[in-house]
């Protein structure tokens, strides 16, 4: 079951990693063409934290994560025309929402100290700050700030998956 486990995070990694290269090859158009595709691989994403969930003891950590990324993911495939226009605001939401929660659960585990976790905390925390406190600017930067947080998102899973 640990194999399992390992092959999850590193799957979702890579997946995560390709839509965040995908972005900064051709930003506009992946941002425009990719909507649907993201939010199946998000809720692929949600399914993978719900399937750990059974094997692990941060179980509710993983069902809340799990539960945002398919709810986020489903927003992204059932409204993508209407997502485009606020997708800035949407994604600054989740990344603040899951940064938050991740530190909550650091505080609770007693694993809050300087590594790569904490680091990618901070970064999901800002990131969504930006995000909310500066739409206009962020609409514009948005495929960026995707791909950015997906290839950061997909290094955290990769090293998550070799780490078990």
């Amino acid at each position: 079951m640990k194999k399992l486990l390992e092959y999850l995070f590193i799957i979702e990694g890579i997946l995560f990693g390709i839509i965040g290269v995908l972005f900064f090859i051709n930003p506009f158009s992946t941002f425009s063409s990719f909507i649907n595709i993201c939010g199946v691989l998000i809720i692929v994403a949600g399914i993978f934290a719900i399937i750990r969930s059974f094997t692990s003891m941060n179980n509710v950590f993983l069902i809340v994560n799990g539960t945002i990324s398919i709810l986020f993911g489903l927003l992204l495939c059932f409204s993508p025309a209407e997502t485009i226009d606020t997708i800035a605001l949407f994604f600054g939401l989740w990344a603040l929402i899951r940064g938050i929660y991740l530190f909550i659960m650091a505080i609770k585990y007693k694993n809050l100290v300087f590594n790569f976790h904490t680091v990618y905390i901070i970064l999901l925390f800002i990131l969504g700050l930006l995000i909310l406190f500066n739409p206009f600017i962020a609409i514009l930067a948005t495929p960026y700030i995707i791909g950015i947080f997906f290839i950061v998102t997909a290094i955290c899973e990769i090293y998550l998956g070799f780490k078990i």
